[in-house]
């Protein structure tokens, strides 16, 4: 059998053993995704905390002894972040870094982690009628906010100055 773009392919289920088939791939391949994408963007996260890591410190906070962009990083999620200039400073040096490691991604893991993102919206946003739409821009979000996640639930007491110890 051909098929036909953007035709409606059905099928007759032959017996009830492909029915319960089907139901039971239906049921299942929904977490199979989600946990699918979830060990997907753990390692994401895993690449950007050791790119953030490679790169030295720059700054931003002089008085402490951070010695990675990692660790300016975890200060700042954790100590309620910056507003205004310092804001798009860390925007313009974070967003590169994300970008490289989302660029990488195999077109067909960056098809599941964008559906992943937008799993509410609208079909037509998604669906580009040959399969799904890849969504960098959602996907770096999406990877940015896990990043936030883990920057929290890091320990950063070392680097409170010595004079507050």
């Amino acid at each position: 059998m051909k098929l036909v773009e953007d035709e409606i392919v059905t099928m007759e289920r032959s017996s009830k053993a492909e029915t319960d088939v089907v139901s039971f791939m239906g049921r299942y391949t929904d977490k199979v995704i989600r946990n699918f994408v979830e060990h997907r963007y753990d390692g994401l996260v895993r690449k950007a905390v050791h790119a953030m890591q490679r790169v030295p410190a720059c700054g931003f906070y002089d008085d402490r002894e951070h010695q990675s962009l990692w660790d300016d990083y975890c200060h700042r999620v954790q100590n309620a972040p910056d507003r205004g200039t310092s804001e798009y400073a860390w925007r313009e040096t974070l967003h590169p870094i994300l970008d490289g490691i989302v660029e990488a991604v195999p077109a067909e893991d960056a098809a599941l982690l964008s559906l992943s993102a937008f799993r509410n919206l609208d079909d037509d946003l998604i669906l580009n009628g040959t399969g799904i739409r890849v969504l960098p821009k959602a996907i770096r979000e999406n990877l940015e906010e896990r990043l936030v996640c883990r920057a929290r639930l890091r320990n950063i007491s070392r680097f409170i100055p010595k004079l507050f110890r």
